[in-house]
């Protein structure tokens, strides 16, 4: 297979220069993720589209600057214009839990390979699958779509978190369910995987971002833990290709260093940006995994404003893929590019007054911004979308702008009434129940990081908010997460007959007689014995008696045996009392804002006007059309 990509590149090149350069890199045993890296880092558009003549045409963008000249050594960087598709690898979601639906999808084309419900993080592979930006490292995760997650370090463990929660998941429910076969297992635990991550994202990071009551009040998520009949049939699961421009606005976010820090968080060292791109092999060196997971969420984002670090806007790629880049520019290129319409019509849209002069924008804007949007444009009706967002005042209390917010919730109302499967809706036969819904409605990004990455042993309960008074890291232990308990299959158990064993009760000078240990035990159809056994308090009880009758199969669930009282434990002759069958409960996982950290700006990069108020297969297309 590697040898026919390679003669197709050969066949497809037409001049000497070009032939030289890939004979020479195949002498050498380049991979092809090298080869084309190389190509497309040295050769130029007329020749890259030789080799493939369904490549999309491109558009100048005009870089007639003093720093990308002196770079690039040209006026012109070409950019490629966007096409209509339907790949295999094309991305059907519409918010951050895509890349776990599509992990899931690839492991389930090949589900004789799991076993336990398993999916397997270290598959056996022969050939790089990604761009490396670094020859001495060949580490590459294969996701199903390996240059999906790794082109850039916390993206790549943000998709390993969630890699080993489906199995972690499916371990979890294995032993709960020692019944349950292997499809079963790996169906549920991708249920709970992707819920989880839904509920993160629309729960957790998106309040942080624009306000709980906001969402709340545009009818985006619940304020009470309850089933959702919210599912529209005729809303149609498609992505505003507004939403995909305006929200490169959190571009902003990204700090240009990625700090590393030790097991104390003390700072330990960084790495600029661009340097980590297409690096995925520096998580398999030493420590260094655990340290970028400590600096993920202890290293504050960058400054919230319209300025984006050097290291994003002109180095986004790394420097040894490309010589130059203008983030923002191609940005609002491509908002050309798809014909999305100038700024003011879509502040008009979303309830503000459309501006006739440069300024009327000052009702959302500071005179400066202002000022800098009337020397790059003509008029106001040329204002690009893109900037015009990134010039936006936020909204108090929340970190974005009132057109941008107005476009994120038009999408997030589709995203939230066109999804058949929305994980809260009750009414369909692989719906959850309202005690796992319950359960599900507890998953935060905390217990996340704590079940899933190395080196965390102490978070802040708000993952994605600075740590600060209020805020501050927790042990692991303290941080709550689901009962799986919650998906217990009675089918899967049966219940001992009771053994000669008894409940013991100790004399004690100041309390009676007071219960010691429990010698009943629950035993499932298949596998281990469980042990464990539900914890009768010390104080406050006193023993009931109940009478059990004896069956020749076995011993059905028995109630509750000790009533709440302000008695001391009666006095027992014998100093011993039988005792019933417990239920088995434990909890497999856990016991029981002022600025955003910097790994808020990667889970968004994943990613009708109302009043605002304080913050306490998809296709795309423009909302103007409806």
């Amino acid at each position: 297979m590697v040898e026919e990509i390679k003669t197709k590149i050969i066949t497809n090149i037409k001049d000497d220069m070009t032939m030289k350069l890939t004979m020479n890199m195949i002498n050498n045993n380049y991979t092809v993720a090298n080869m084309t890296s190389e190509l497309l880092t040295n050769l130029s558009s007329e020749v890259i589209s030789q080799m493939n003549n369904k490549m999309p045409s491109m558009l100048p963008k005009d870089s007639d600057t003093d720093d990308l000249k002196q770079q690039i050594m040209q006026r012109v960087m070409d950019n490629i214009r966007s096409n209509i598709t339907m790949a295999k690898d094309a991305v059907v979601n519409m918010t951050a839990d895509a890349l776990i639906d599509n992990i899931a999808t690839i492991v389930a084309d090949s589900m004789a390979a799991l076993v336990n419900g398993l999916v397997s993080v270290r598959p056996n592979v022969t050939e790089n699958v990604c761009f490396q930006n670094n020859d001495t490292e060949t580490i590459c995760y294969d996701f199903g779509f390996p240059e999906v997650g790794n082109y850039d370090l916390r993206t790549t463990t943000l998709t390993i978190f969630f890699m080993r929660e489906h199995n972690r998941l499916a371990r979890a429910l294995h032993e709960i369910n020692p019944c349950w076969k292997d499809d079963r297992l790996f169906k549920v635990a991708r249920q709970i995987n992707i819920a989880t991550a839904a509920n993160i994202f629309m729960y957790e990071l998106l309040p942080s971002l624009l306000g709980f009551r906001n969402m709340v009040n545009y009818g985006i998520l619940s304020e009470n833990v309850e089933h959702v009949s919210a599912y529209e049939a005729d809303a149609v699961p498609l992505v505003y290709a507004e939403y995909d421009i305006a929200t490169r606005y959190f571009h902003t976010f990204l700090d240009g260093r990625v700090k590393t820090y030790t097991e104390s968080y003390h700072y330990k060292d960084e790495y600029s940006y661009s340097d980590t791109m297409f690096r995925s092999g520096l998580l398999e060196k030493g420590k260094i995994l655990e340290e970028i997971n400590r600096g993920t969420f202890h290293q504050n984002a960058a400054k919230i404003d319209d300025i984006q670090d050097p290291e994003i806007s002109e180095s986004y790629f790394g420097k040894r893929l490309q010589k130059a880049h203008d983030l923002p520019a191609i940005g609002i290129q491509r908002g050309r590019d798809m014909g999305i319409r100038g700024y003011n019509d879509y502040r008009h849209l979303c309830g503000l007054k459309p501006a006739k002069k440069f300024r009327d924008f000052l009702d959302v804007m500071e005179i400066e911004k202002v000022e800098a949007l009337k020397r790059l444009y003509d008029t106001v009706d040329d204002v690009d979308l893109l900037a015009g967002v990134m010039s936006e005042n936020h909204i108090q209390g929340i970190y974005v702008g009132p057109t941008l917010f107005c476009i994120m919730m038009k999408q997030y109302e589709v995203y939230r009434y066109s999804d058949r499967f929305w994980f809260e809706r009750g009414d369909q036969m692989h719906s959850f129940s309202l005690d796992q819904l319950h359960e599900i409605r507890k998953t935060n990004m905390a217990r996340l990081v704590c079940d899933n990455a190395e080196g965390i042993k102490y978070i802040q309960s708000a993952a994605f908010m600075n740590v600060k008074p209020g805020n501050m890291p927790v042990p692991c232990t303290h941080i709550n997460g689901l009962d799986l308990t919650k998906w217990e299959d009675e089918s899967c158990h049966k219940y001992s007959k009771y053994s000669n064993e008894h409940v013991k009760y100790s004399n004690d000078p100041h309390m009676g007689y007071k219960q010691m240990t429990v010698g009943y035990k629950k035993e499932p159809k298949h596998g281990s014995t469980y042990v464990e056994l539900k914890q009768i308090h010390d104080e406050g009880y006193k023993y009931v008696p109940e009478r059990y009758e004896q069956s020749s199969e076995e011993y059905g669930h028995a109630p509750e045996e000790y009533d709440r009282g302000s008695e001391v434990y009666e006095q027992i002759p014998d100093g011993y009392k039988r005792g019933p069958v417990y239920k088995h409960k434990q909890s497999y996982f856990g016991n029981g804002r002022d600025t955003v950290s910097e790994f808020s700006s990667f889970f968004d990069n994943l990613l009708s006007h109302k009043p605002f108020e304080e913050a306490s297969s998809t296709e795309s297309k423009s909302f103007f059309v409806m």
